[in-house]
């Protein structure tokens, strides 16, 4: 049986086996049912109700091929949106305002020159201060 992961708690099989759309059985069928109808007698009832039964089976693999085609196609959707939701995260996370960044910056600057120039008047010692 062929199976791959779709999530990280969900396996999904890939194929059908062939003996559940009566692969081992639908052609010798078939065959006999050929062989009725050209015959004068032509197909019987039970004839009728094989071909019913291996319609059915076809039909039931089908669905289930057709469920687990819908439940990979929304584990993708799901993905997907899981992606764009965490590449909008990551965008808004690393992008910066350059023109806020660049303000910010000048503002920085400005508080540490003027820090600087305080210090410096606070701290003037001239040699009269040293004679004293």
């Amino acid at each position: 049986a062929a199976s791959t992961r779709i999530s990280s708690d969900a396996v999904i099989r890939l194929d059908v086996p062939g003996t559940s759309v009566g692969a081992n059985t639908v052609p010798a069928m078939l065959t006999q049912v050929a062989t009725n109808i050209a015959s004068a007698t032509g197909a019987s009832d039970t004839d009728l109700n094989n071909l019913d039964t291996a319609l059915n089976q076809i039909s039931e693999a089908l669905g289930d091929v057709g469920a687990r085609e819908s439940r990979i196609n929304t584990t993708k959707d799901m993905i997907n949106a899981q992606q764009i939701d965490l590449a909008g995260r990551i965008s808004s996370t690393e992008d910066i305002d350059v023109a806020k960044a660049s303000m910010n910056l000048s503002s920085a600057q400005v508080s540490y020159q003027a820090a600087l120039a305080s210090a410096a008047k606070i701290q003037q010692t001239s040699l009269v201060d040293f004679l004293k």
